[in-house]
């Protein structure tokens, strides 16, 4: 059994807690070394792959840091430096791996995606019913082992999640849904209950749709007439009026660093890596006198949206938006895909669309920065994701799949 996809999930996220490490990128860039050299020391024939779209965001982060510099007056730092070096690994290292892993025989990639999408469940049941805190995760407020918070669990699970589903039968894509839904009230998680609900619009039938949202609507509104304690953690977040939610002022805060690093420098961005620079707005304030002056997600803007905006200016908006519309255009087409009776080695050329799909939560709702092993893995899948788009869908043998 190949458990690297499961690795290049977790990893990252168990290095940055096990040495206290400020972000991700250093356990992603160990985790992607080590997948690489594991794979070409096991598959001697295998060679070094590269990605014109690793290389051309590569080239995209420079151009920015040198733009920025001569028309924004922001200086070249050492996080600047290292984080071009870090882009330079990844773009060989990732598809050297990825590509790999997703060549192999299409049961093989089957089997194994339906396994890791189990440990992932696992992962999640254990952080609701009896959260695992040993060692440095003892100091952490709700550690998901490996992971730090259950954000950053999510965005795993989402990726491995979407791409599971697309081999499961109709029955096993409803509990996939069923089983996010136990996460995201459980856990409990803004996040998880976004990408349940993602899940439900390309899984149900229409009718079935419907129903289920005036079933919910009914159920929340009596459970909130009721028992309006039960919901206080989402209610905080998506409808409540108060202005000290700690989630809430940190999504509002990425929108602002948006602006304002856009207005500072005339829509050239603030600059690769250089997000918090910019002047703050009223929510960091805010957020600094509740946390005693701490710059809370002010460096990674709260979600990718927010960090790309800031940082490349209104080409990062231009790009921002390409994925927004080919997440919406992916989750349509994917919608249409899993109605058709997909063999196994049809559904291999679907994966793509699943994850740059589900990436929509990651760039919209939380992120990580730039170097998350969910953004790496969709990159990866961007240009599949695209050449599968341009092929035309069969319209026979399409069967109609209830709830």
């Amino acid at each position: 059994m190949n458990y690297l996809l499961a690795a290049w999930l977790c990893m990252p996220s168990f290095l940055m807690v096990l040495f206290s490490l400020p972000s991700l990128a250093i356990g992603l860039l160990f985790t992607a070394l080590t997948a690489m050299f594991s794979t070409l020391l096991l598959n001697l024939k295998r060679q070094v792959q590269f990605s014109r779209t690793y290389l051309s965001i590569l080239a995209l982060a420079v151009i920015s840091i040198v733009v920025s510099h001569f028309a924004a007056q922001q200086p070249f730092t050492q996080k600047q430096g290292l984080a071009i070096v870090g882009l330079v690994i990844l773009a060989f290292a990732v598809p050297t791996v990825l590509h790999y892993y997703f060549s192999r025989q299409a049961s093989s990639v089957s089997r194994e995606l339906k396994w890791t999408y189990l440990i992932f469940v696992v992962i999640g049941v254990i952080g609701v019913v009896s959260p695992i805190r040993v060692g440095p995760f003892l100091g952490l407020n709700q550690p998901i082992f490996p992971f730090s918070e259950p954000s950053h669990f999510t965005l795993a699970y989402a990726q491995i999640a979407s791409l599971a589903l697309v081999f499961m039968r109709q029955k096993g894509r409803l509990l996939v849904v069923s089983t996010s839904f136990f996460l995201a009230l459980g856990l409990p998680n803004v996040t998880m209950l976004a990408v349940a609900v993602l899940f439900l619009l390309i899984v149900v039938s229409v009718r079935a749709l419907l129903f289920l949202v005036l079933a919910s609507v009914t159920v929340t509104g009596y459970i909130l007439s009721s028992y309006p304690e039960s919901l206080v953690y989402f209610t905080d977040r998506l409808v409540s009026g108060e202005t000290e939610n700690l989630s809430r002022l940190v999504y509002i805060q990425g929108w602002e660093s948006l602006i304002s690093a856009n207005s500072a420098t005339n829509g050239v961005g603030i600059g690769f890596q250089n997000l918090g620079n910019e002047p703050p707005g009223v929510a960091t304030e805010i957020i600094r006198v509740l946390t005693n002056e701490i710059d809370l997600n002010r460096f990674d803007g709260g979600f990718l949206f927010s960090k790309m905006g800031g940082e490349f200016g209104f080409a990062g908006i231009i790009v921002g938006l390409f994925l927004l519309i080919l997440a919406i255009w992916s989750g349509i087409r994917v919608r249409r895909e899993l109605k058709l009776k997909l063999n196994v080695n049809d559904a291999i050329a679907v994966i793509p669309l699943c994850s740059t799909y589900i990436f929509v939560v990651e760039m919209m709702i939380r992120g990580v920065g730039y170097f998350s092993p969910t953004l790496m893995l969709t990159i990866y899948f961007i240009p599949h994701a695209l050449r599968r788009l341009r092929n035309k869908l069969p319209e026979k043998n399409i069967k109609q799949n209830g709830c």
